[in-house]
């Protein structure tokens, strides 16, 4: 209800706003015309000729559009019938797609996030999913395409110390539109600690590492290097600085001032952030008595240029080829920095400022490798100095290069994964189907239940088709259910401790994804996507009476097999089973797999004697740490010691214990997942 009333304010206030939206796009459009073309598209009126039913992809500008052209390669690949739709929301961003994609995708804007421009947006598309990139997230949309059911990815999740601070004031808003996503991928260990601080369910989490690793030298770019460097002169030295902002062209020419005193033959390349800023850059050179060609022109640079301005869209990777010094902007203010990756391709020596908070991990982990310098103020005589070094230590500059190239290319394949998590959920999506009659929430795989219905969540149904084969005594009872050769457990939710004795069966309802059986039931779903040894989801069903709902939960049995209380009653347990089940239990530790009550009732053996966890009732997925790993292995313990004490003949010793913890430990800790 909370997030109903936030996501309807949040559509009043923007629905308000609209027509100043649109003056704002109509007052950039003076210093850049194309903000005021195709207008309709940011209404949600996109062109009759784009295709539905297939997948879209939203990069915001230029730089998105360049990180995710490995990612849609692969999507092309993947997927060569389904029409790809990549939006953007600025002019260049369109640009750029056309340049780097031509006809090979459908290319529209993204809407304005009112909620009528939206509908016509997925009305036309009718999307199967939709990804998002890094940090867009678009409430209208996101919230409005998962009441459809398209599948939706956050790829490339990036959510820095700062944004975190920014979005907590968000969160009644931002908390419920992360939980909309069926994956997000952050880019490393600490955005996923972020994303879930911020509220994000660990389930949906996965790093997979970061798009923007997968960057490639090809014949486009090699083809754009040479036409460029026919405008150059083969003998100069050659600084550039890559997407900059207001204040980084003001220090870089200060710098370059002081250095042409020493270095006359530097060329200082200067490579605008933003097309409607390639004016005042010229102006701003042409006030310090600097002499300018631009790019634009189409003129030779002269032994006399000082400055080369790159007023162009998409030019900027091959340039990084000609440079002999790369010093990236916005890492002076509190832009906080760009992508150090792309120079790293071309084995440059790469400078950066003090401020690169969109970057960190990268940044500390070129520096540790010694694959870039990075300077510890914005003072003018500190950037003199580097660039100086590098330009007369030419080893130094080629240490600094193969360094951070090497790195490029040991951290590359995260477009590839991410395609892959996208290829599940879509195939998973045709396998699950969501269904609600009145006030009665299922979902089912239909590759276990073809003919589904909502009653088949009852004992009584089985007991009237002579289905069931036995039961099992807990909290309440669980019945086994064989149909049609399969062998199924049904389970009634029911509360335990002091509740229990209150209320016997029935739990708030916020929401059906947050409901007991819901969330078993994708636990499960992503066990089985791992393939490890637990019952596989078949369906569940939730009753919702007023505020409350009861929930019941079916899903595959683990046949011939039998728990460990009900063997160690009987016989010991060799080492090597025990060591056995030690593994099995860091396997699901090691994917960030909480087990709510793990004891030894729910640890089973089969009849070759393999391991296998059941009963994940409140467990979830969980960023991994020893902390709560090692509660999980302590409950387990307390358990046999109580089985123990309670049965007179409990053939269990500590020394068994101690074997168990030697095959956890037998395999390596994983800090991710």
């Amino acid at each position: 209800m909370k997030y109903f009333l936030s996501l309807l304010l949040y559509r009043l206030v923007l629905l308000i706003l609209a027509p100043v939206i649109l003056i704002f796009l109509l007052v950039k459009s003076r210093k850049n015309s194309a903000f005021r073309f195709r207008l309709t598209e940011r209404l949600g009126l996109v062109p009759r000729s784009l295709k539905s039913a297939g997948i879209v992809v939203h990069a915001s500008s230029v730089g998105e559009v360049i990180a995710l052209k490995p990612f849609i390669e692969e999507l092309l690949l993947a997927y060569p019938e389904l029409p790809i739709t990549l939006t953007t929301f600025t002019p260049t961003g369109s640009a750029q797609v056309k340049k780097s994609f031509a006809k090979r995708v459908q290319h529209c804007y993204l809407p304005l996030d009112i909620f009528i421009c939206t509908w016509f947006f997925l009305n036309k598309l009718k999307p199967q999913a939709i990804v998002f990139m890094e940090t867009e997230l678009w409430p209208n949309l996101i919230a409005q395409a998962a009441n459809k059911k398209i599948k939706l990815l956050l790829v490339n999740a990036r959510l820095s110390g700062h944004s975190l601070k920014s979005y907590k004031k968000l969160s009644w808003l931002i908390q419920p539109t992360l939980n909309c996503f069926d994956v997000i991928l952050p880019q490393s260990k600490t955005n996923l600690t972020n994303f879930i601080e911020l509220g994000a369910q660990r389930l949906r989490c996965q790093t997979v590492g970061n798009l923007k690793f997968d960057i490639s030298h090809n014949a486009n770019i090699e083809a754009k290097r040479i036409e460029l460097s026919k405008l150059l002169p083969k003998n100069r030295k050659m600084w550039l600085i890559a997407s900059t902002h207001q204040g980084d062209e003001e220090l870089a020419i200060q710098a370059f001032k002081k250095l042409m005193k020493t270095q006359s033959n530097l060329l200082l390349i200067l490579v605008p952030r933003h097309p409607e800023r390639f004016d005042s850059v010229e102006k701003l050179c042409k006030k310090h008595q600097l002499s300018v060609i631009k790019r634009s022109e189409q003129q030779q640079v002269t032994e006399s240029t000082q400055v080369w301005l790159l007023d162009s869209i998409g030019e900027l990777m091959a340039a990084y080829g000609l440079a002999n010094i790369v010093t990236m902007g916005g890492s002076f203010n509190q832009v906080n920095g760009h992508n150090p990756l792309e120079p790293a391709l071309f084995k440059k020596a790469i400078i950066v400022g003090p401020c690169m908070a969109n970057f960190s991990e990268i940044e500390q982990q070129l520096t540790s490798i010694d694959g870039l310098m990075q300077l510890a103020s914005n003072e003018v005589d500190e950037l003199v100095q580097a660039v100086e070094l590098l330009i007369m230590d030419e080893l130094k500059q080629e240490h600094l290069g193969n360094n951070a190239y090497q790195f490029v290319l040991n951290n590359q394949g995260a477009s590839k994964k991410s395609v892959m998590k996208l290829q599940n959920l879509i195939e998973n999506s045709t396998k699950t189907i969501h269904l609600q009659v009145d006030n009665i929430y299922c979902q089912y795989q239909v590759n276990f239940l073809t003919n589904f219905k909502p009653e088949m969540l009852s004992s009584d149904y089985w007991e009237q088709k002579n289905s069931i084969v036995g039961s099992a005594q807990g909290r309440g009872t669980t019945w086994f259910v064989n149909h049609q050769k399969q062998q199924w457990v049904l389970r009634h939710y029911y509360r335990g401790g002091l509740i229990g004795r209150l209320n016997k069966d029935s739990y708030i309802f916020t929401s059906q994804a947050s409901t007991r059986a819901a969330k078993e039931f994708q636990l499960l779903s992503v066990m089985q996507t791992w393939q490890l040894p637990a019952p596989k989801p078949v369906a569940y069903r939730v009753r919702r009476q007023g505020l409350f709902y009861q929930a019941d939960l079916l899903s595959t049995r683990i046949t011939n097999a039998r728990d460990l209380v009900a063997i160690l009653t009987e016989q010991s347990i060799s080492d090597n089973i025990w060591f056995n089940i030690g593994q099995i239990i860091k396997k699901f530790h090691n994917r960030g797999i909480y087990h709510h009550d793990l004891n030894a009732h729910n640890i089973l053996l089969d009849h070759n004697d393999e391991p296998w966890l059941i009963d994940f009732d409140r467990g979830d997925l969980r960023v991994i740490n020893k902390s709560w790993q090692q509660a999980n292995l302590q409950r387990l313990l307390r358990s046999f010691r109580k089985e123990r004490k309670k049965l007179p003949d409990f053939l269990w010793q500590e020394k068994d214990w101690k074997i168990l913890l030697k095959g956890y430990r037998h395999l390596p800790d994983l800090t991710s997942v």
